[in-house]
């Protein structure tokens, strides 16, 4: 089932989740009081004057885009409306556990692991010991690929991909040399 949605003050968090590239094509977003599972809107109307777009997070770069996790390698982010402290948001990686490049699961590094957090950069360690569905597991590590900020709801994916090495990835390419 679809429906109407007006949002009249971008200033209440209304309970969704959206992705910026989700939202200006208006086509999903997801509740988050029902499990984060899909709901689709007919329509979606923001009832006021304010350019609520121009304060959804970008990310305009990554560097260095060569890195190594677990060797203490740093990820500058560069954008803007990341916020001038860290909060509840977050930066995410691609889960290289899962196959390099599938952007299927995403992990988030640990709290120790963020050097800084501005409202134009965001530097962070490269994690080989992540948090995946709330939880602190060494199973899952950042491997290549896009990197995704999540702030204040609103998620943004980089254009520019980030090839990690991690040591995960080293022994698993020697066991099949071998």
């Amino acid at each position: 089932a679809s429906g109407s949605l007006t949002i009249e003050n971008i200033f209440a968090d209304p309970g969704l989740f959206y992705d910026i590239d989700q939202m200006l094509a208006l086509n999903k977003f997801y509740n988050t009081d029902a499990g984060g599972f899909p709901q689709l809107f007919d329509t979606v109307v923001v009832d006021t004057d304010f350019p609520f777009e121009l304060y959804a997070p970008v990310i305009d770069s990554i560097r260095p885009l060569s890195l190594r996790a677990g060797t203490s390698d740093v990820l500058t982010i560069y954008g803007t409306n990341f916020g001038n402290t860290q909060g509840s948001s977050y930066v995410e990686f691609t889960d290289a556990s899962e196959g390099i490049t599938n952007g299927v699961n995403w992990i988030q590094p640990l709290t120790k692991d963020y050097v800084s957090w501005g409202e134009n950069q965001i530097k962070v360690v490269v994690p080989s010991v992540c948090i995946d569905n709330n939880t602190t597991t060494t199973d899952v590590y950042a491997g290549t690929g896009k990197i995704r900020v999540r702030v204040s709801g609103s998620t943004v994916q980089s254009d520019e991909k980030s090839k990690i090495r991690s040591i995960q990835h080293l022994l698993s390419r020697f066991r099949r040399s071998r």
